[in-house]
């Protein structure tokens, strides 16, 4: 992800967008699983998956199309991809257990936990805490020349590929330039003022707590606190505290190669197969899982707020999403690669919160109105970037999943 593309691997954002072409939403009469495969064949999106689970009635989980364009293997509610929009969730559910277990307050600050120290530039004496990254007020920002160096091309380099435009392939050559630093390494050089990555950029003008900012980098820092301050690494903790008592089985930041025939290729501009990668800062952005594991997770959070949970207290989950969970409209939106962005804007008037993530591959939305008891969710295994509609043809997904018409 980048600061251009997944608004860097995380986007909520919001902008107002009215419609002048009709909706393909609210075409009556036709069964919702057509309805979201005519979609897909309009917007050439090969693969897809929808989830909408509510309280008040049984869980709608749907997939279609195929794994690669022009072949037949389909993709089926067990298939792996990358879900974007639920990485940083993870990391929200992850920390608020790290809470209840004793490990940190909301309060902490950061630099009690971490193997170095992060000092906001323009007042040293003013901590940043845990709540401040959480709520996205810490002051960090995603600077782009380091953020560039999370990623790590796993296949074969092309970087002539017809399939890639030319973000994406200024993407592949850098990414496979990139050194196998760890989490911590790389976080390190980023934010300390003597390391090799850090800049003026690294920090906004705002003391903490005073402005938001959408950081990844912020989400992949409380990672390294819970490894830090829990003695686990960070997909260990999510497995035996989050993952398991869920039975979710699939959930990987990285694929194995036993699970590789039942994962998502990353689909380029052209809908050809381009090359596979893997993030340094994979808590951020990277999470993959099938379908079912993802609706698992979601059926999860909307189970806690009504005090059902298993993993997390329903205290918890209440200051997650009434307190802690940032204003998304008022964040910055990035001037390129707006597909998914253009879809939010409605629904967080609405009184969603939204989750937006957007790269070569891969995009996704995630919707949850705690009040209503509702969760929405869209995958799909391309960046739309291939679309000059994009973000039309995801407003109509969305709007057809949140109301069927039916």
């Amino acid at each position: 992800m980048s600061s251009t593309n997944v608004f860097r691997g995380f986007l909520p954002i919001i902008l107002t967008i009215i419609f002048a072409l009709p909706s393909l939403a609210q075409d009556t009469g036709i069964p919702l699983q057509e309805r979201l495969n005519g979609l897909a064949d309009a917007a050439k999106v090969p693969g897809y998956s929808a989830i909408k689970i509510t309280t008040e009635a049984t869980p709608t989980v749907l997939v279609g199309g195929l794994l690669k364009a022009g072949e037949a293997q389909p993709f089926t509610q067990s298939t792996i991809q990358v879900q974007g929009a639920l990485s940083p969730l993870v990391v929200y559910i992850a920390v608020m257990k790290a809470v209840e277990q004793g490990h940190f307050s909301l309060d902490t600050p950061i630099n009690e936990h971490l193997p170095f120290q992060v000092v906001h530039p323009a007042d040293r004496n003013t901590p940043i805490t845990i709540r401040h990254l959480l709520a996205h007020t810490s002051g960090l920002l995603d600077e782009t020349g380091s953020f560039y160096k999370m990623y790590l091309i796993t296949d074969d380099i092309n970087y002539n590929h017809e399939g890639l435009n030319s973000d994406e392939k200024k993407m592949v050559r850098r990414a496979n330039l990139n050194a196998r630093f760890s989490l911590r390494v790389l976080l390190e050089k980023s934010l300390t003022a003597k390391g090799d990555f850090y800049s003026k950029g690294t920090f906004s003008s705002q003391l903490p707590g005073d402005g938001e900012s959408v950081s990844l980098t912020g989400l992949s820092v409380l990672a390294l606190i819970i490894e830090s301050s829990t003695g686990y690494f960070f997909d260990q903790y999510a497995d035996e505290f989050i993952f398991s008592p869920l039975g979710i089985t699939s959930a990987a930041w990285s694929i194995p190669s036993p699970e590789l025939e039942r994962a998502v290729p990353h689909l380029g501009s052209d809908m050809s197969v381009v090359p596979d990668y893997n993030q340094i800062l994979y808590p951020s952005a990277g999470f993959r899982s099938s379908t079912i594991d993802a609706a698992k997770l979601l059926d999860e959070v909307l189970k806690g707020l009504k005090g059902n949970s298993k993993i997390l207290k329903t205290d918890s989950w209440k200051l997650l999403f009434d307190d802690i969970m940032p204003d998304f409209q008022n964040f910055t939106v990035p001037e390129t690669n707006r597909a998914p962005i253009e879809v939010m804007s409605s629904y967080n008037q609405a009184g969603y919160i939204v989750i937006g993530a957007q790269n070569y591959g891969s995009t996704s939305v995630l919707l949850i109105e705690p009040q209503k008891g509702e969760a929405v969710y869209f995958a799909s295994n391309t960046s739309f970037s291939h679309l000059n509609r994009g973000g039309y043809f995801l407003s109509e997904w969305m709007r057809l999943i949140v109301e069927p018409y039916e």
